[in-house]
Formats: C-alpha cells, structure tokens, sequence
C-alpha cells in the first residue's frame, strides 16, 4: 500500500515559504505577527479544496496555528474579544472545507449571536486594501455558508439554523434594512450554490459602544458547493 504523503512535501506546496514563517514562530510564538503571516500563507491553499493530495493535513495545520494564536496572543479580555472572533469566524471556515460542520457552528456559537445581528451600526465608508475598494458588508455571509452546506445534507437542521438565527434570515422589509434584505436574497438565491470566504477584516471602535469586527468578501472569491467532497452528490 502506497503510503501517503504529507502536504508539506508535495511538490504543489511551497516547503521553503512554509519553513520560513515557521522558523519565524517558533522563534517567537507569542507575536501576533508571526501567527498573522503562517495563516496567511496556509489560507491561500486552503481555500483552494482539492489543491493538494493532503488537503486535510493542511487544514488541520491552519487549525492548529490559529487556535494556539488565540491561546496565546489574546489574553481573554474585553478588547481581546473582537480579535480573538476574527480568528474563530476563519475558523468555522476551515471546519466547514473539512466537512467539520459541528465544530464549525460551535465557534459560530463562540462568537455570540449578539456579534452577528443587524443593527445598520455598519459604517459606510469604502475600505481600501492593496489598492481595491470594498463596501463594509454584514459578515452574516458566515452563516449563509452553514446554512446553504446543511440545507444540502440535511433540510431539517437547516431549518432549525434558520430558527436559531432568525434575526439573519428575516426580511424586513422597511428602508433600515434596505442592504440587509439584498444581501439576504442575493446569496439565498444567487449565490445558492457557493459559500465565501473572507479576504480581510477591519474592527472597529465606535463611541461609547463594545468595539466589533467586519468581514469583507469578493464575489469572485467563492468557493462552489460541487467542491466540498462530503457533500451528497459531489
């Protein structure tokens, strides 16, 4: 029996990009720098399904860098907390490449309900990064992933998500919403048979309010159902 191959000696792999970011953290594995650069470098094959024959062993070499960035680089408290989320709302995407659906919704959980409503507290000022401009959008785009995966695997819990996080799936039909019920519907029906993933997050500080977390994502950035090998179907 062939025996199988780490991901880190593929030859689709970058072993000397990989061995440089962890030399860097295991000289120093308490700066958040470090941890920043190895997932950045892990995140670019991991949202490529497929991309290696190992794909799983890199997940769970992403998984593993992130929890331990959480761990050790934010400390549990208040100011913490909105960062510590960004690296848990990556996370429940990882879980749900790796076909990890309950993991994955118990780091939706983690993050808080409170942390996912909508409150039109959203700022509309275009961000800019390495040149391109985006639109602050509702990171309910997390949910609809799990959703649009369960409503393939099972219609039942699907709708029981849909209960869990009704305030995510209402459509409200008032001006206030305007953006919340066009996104809802576009990736319900548009986007139907893809999930995103985010390509940078800003928090933000407001006045006299607990400082959140946005996530930002392409469109083009999708990842297509047919993908995810745990799928029925695919």
């Amino acid at each position: 029996m062939e025996q199988a191959i780490h991901f880190t000696e593929e030859k689709n792999f970058d072993r000397a990009g990989y061995d440089t970011c962890l030399r860097r953290l295991n000289y120093d594995d308490r700066d958040v720098i470090m941890y920043e650069n190895m997932l950045a470098f892990l995140w670019e094959y991991a949202v490529r399904p497929g991309c290696l024959a190992d794909y799983k062993g890199l997940l769970a070499e992403y998984s593993r860098w992130n929890m331990q960035m959480i761990e050790k680089c934010y400390y549990h408290l208040p100011h913490d907390l909105p960062y510590a989320n960004i690296r848990r709302a990556y996370e429940s995407v990882i879980h749900l490449l790796d076909g990890k659906i309950e993991e994955g919704l118990l780091q939706l959980e983690t993050i808080g309900e409170q942390n996912f409503q909508y409150d039109g507290r959203a700022p509309k000022l275009l961000m800019t990064k390495h040149g391109k401009r985006f639109v602050p959008v509702s990171k309910l785009f997390l949910l609809y992933n799990y959703y649009k995966v369960l409503k393939r695997m099972d219609e039942s819990r699907a709708e029981q998500m849909k209960k869990k996080y009704s305030f995510a799936f209402t459509r409200f039909g008032d001006e206030e919403h305007l953006e919340h019920d066009r996104f809802l519907e576009e990736q319900l029906t548009v986007y139907h048979d893809c999930i995103f993933y985010p390509v940078f997050e800003r928090i933000y500080k407001m006045p006299w309010c607990p400082a959140d977390f946005y996530m930002y994502f392409e469109e083009e950035s999708q990842i297509p159902l047919s993908k995810l090998d745990f799928l029925p179907g695919t």
